[in-house]
């Protein structure tokens, strides 16, 4: 049979108040009188200083601080139980997911459309307002040019289709594009650049300078403005109701070799900057017209009356007829 340590008992009263009386008296630096209780206790432990304590091993303190930590994490664990414990349940069907899901699928169909057409009216009145600009810009230019609009060497019978490209005689000081006209706005300073760009024209050049004297290409240009190939130059004030610049003309696309006419398609097509919808068109009396169809007072302003194929030489009949290209 396995020998058992007896359980030990509670300390003896006698013994308990001896210790007490060596505390107070070791407390103060007194001996205890010989053969006293106090003496004994005072015995006993002198006797333990001359135990022989065995060493500890070389891993005791690594084990110790392993035992912590597993009981730190044993914690954690359980605190992170605890608090899921209480937090609350919801009980949501599967058909009240599928119906929160709907109204959130039906709002999002609803409010997409709202923001796209928010966004295609900011996008058209900051159309507009460039436009206005360009309308106190021509202000300030007839005011320094004998009262007539921008207009550089224009030769009467001159292509004006021609974009970004020049003559290639040198000795030909004669514009060939009719938006290097407009140009002049911005190179001359009239006129920040930027405001003579769209923006519905993905094509328009994201840092025009004053420097440049057109635009590089026909994309890149974004208004349509009055012919200049007419005999005399037009002057501001000659019709206050005549359009000068608009939204591109969509009857009209050249590359860098030839001009095409859209024959085939609805003369009274809106310009294609707006989702088709309209285009803004600025008169010379400063004011800029929303018109759904490109006829302003009668006269359709992508077209000369009376001429039905194009060459690209082509220009208004009458300093009252609004031609807008390219």
């Amino acid at each position: 049979m396995t020998k058992q340590n007896p359980q030990q008992g509670p300390i003896e009263p006698k013994l308990a108040e001896a210790i007490d009386q060596w505390l107070d008296l070791h407390s103060v630096g007194v001996r205890p009188d010989a053969g006293s209780d106090e003496q004994v206790v005072d015995d006993m432990l002198i006797k333990l200083d001359l135990w022989d304590v065995p060493k500890a091993s070389d891993d005791l303190v690594d084990r110790t601080l392993s035992q912590i930590d597993q009981y730190e994490q044993q914690q954690r664990t359980s605190l992170q139980f605890e608090s899921r414990r209480r937090l609350p349940s919801l009980n949501i069907t599967m058909p009240e997911v599928a119906a929160i899901a709907a109204m959130i699928l039906m709002a999002i169909s609803l409010g997409l459309p709202m923001l796209t057409n928010h966004r295609r009216d900011a996008q058209r009145f900051a159309c507009e307002s460039n436009l206005a600009t360009a309308g106190v810009a021509m202000g300030h230019y007839a005011n320094d040019f004998s009262g007539v609009l921008p207009r550089g060497n224009a030769k009467p019978g001159s292509a004006w289709w021609k974009v970004g490209l020049l003559a290639k005689d040198p000795a030909d000081k004669n514009v060939q594009s009719n938006s290097a006209h407009l140009y002049l706005l911005a190179h001359n300073n009239y006129i920040n650049p930027n405001s003579l760009s769209c923006p519905n024209n993905e094509h328009a050049p994201e840092n025009p300078t004053r420097e440049m004297t057109d635009w590089a290409e026909y994309n890149a240009v974004s208004y349509s403005y009055q012919n200049q190939y007419t005999p005399k130059a037009i002057k501001l004030n000659a019709n206050n109701q005549l359009a000068v610049l608009a939204d591109k003309n969509p009857l009209f696309f050249a590359d860098r070799k030839e001009l095409h006419h859209l024959a085939n398609y609805d003369p009274n097509l809106p310009s294609m900057r707006h989702n088709r919808q309209g285009q803004n068109v600025l008169l010379t009396s400063g004011s800029v017209l929303w018109t759904r169809n490109p006829v302003v007072r009668g006269d359709n302003i992508w077209l000369v009356s009376g001429i039905n194929n194009y060459n690209g030489t082509e220009a208004p009949l009458s300093l009252n007829d609004a031609f807008l290209v390219p």
